[in-house]
Parts: C-alpha cells; sequence; structure tokens
C-alpha cells in the first residue's frame, strides 16, 4: 500500500521513448513501447512508495542525446502511462498543470520527475 504524500520529487535512468516509436498508426502499439514501458515500470516500482491524490501539478525534465529531434509532446504521453501505472497519481486525467523540459546530454539519458498537490486558488 502506497503512502499518501504531497509531493514526490524523483529520478530514472532511462531514455525516454516518443509517440512516433510507441504506436503504429494511432492506436496499435509496437514491441518497442511493450519492452520500454516494462523496463521502466520495474525501475519505477523499484523506487515508489508514494501517491499523490487529488489534483496534481507535474513537472518533467527529460536528459535527452536526441535534442534536436525530439518534440516535448511527444514524450510526455508514453510517461504519463507509466507513471499512472506504478501509482505515483490516480489517473492523468488528474493533472490540472504540467510543465515538460528538455535538456541537451551526451551522457546517460535519463528523467527526472515531481509530481506535487494542486491546490486551488481562487
Amino acid at each position: 500500500m502506497s503512502e499518501e504524500v504531497d509531493i514526490i520529487q524523483e529520478e530514472v535512468e532511462y531514455p525516454p521513448l516518443s509517440v512516433n516509436q510507441a504506436f503504429k498508426g494511432r492506436r496499435f502499439k509496437t514491441d518497442k513501447y511493450d519492452k520500454w514501458r516494462f523496463d521502466l515500470e520495474l525501475l519505477l516500482e523499484n523506487k515508489h512508495k508514494k501517491i499523490v491524490k487529488g489534483y496534481v501539478e507535474v513537472e518533467v525534465h527529460y536528459y535527452i542525446k536526441t535534442f534536436n529531434r525530439s518534440d516535448c509532446d511527444n514524450l510526455i504521453k508514453t510517461f504519463f502511462d507509466s507513471l499512472k501505472n506504478c501509482g505515483y497519481f490516480e489517473d492523468d486525467v488528474k493533472v490540472v498543470h504540467l510543465d515538460i523540459w528538455k535538456h541537451k546530454i551526451v551522457e546517460c539519458e535519463k528523467i527526472k520527475f515531481i509530481i506535487k498537490k494542486y491546490e486551488y486558488h481562487y
């Protein structure tokens, strides 16, 4: 059982996968996506013991070698599916604010992320 917290900040040394690599056409998952997701979720589940419930804000930093060829929006869907599946947040429909950053790197590709409980300010 996961502990409910207001913030989770983690890092995983694993290269991101774009939507273009993950799907054939609009709906069919590739073998590469299945393997990528399985391996990533093993890494995330080993680290994860917490959940942020309710509405959330998410900040994701991609440290990638393909800086000039990767669109931020193509990287987020595959990663969000794994975060949700590993129980970091309840559902990606609960994400009300999202910041995506990409950084050029020549060594080990990785993903850093912060998930915070969103508090409405009226």
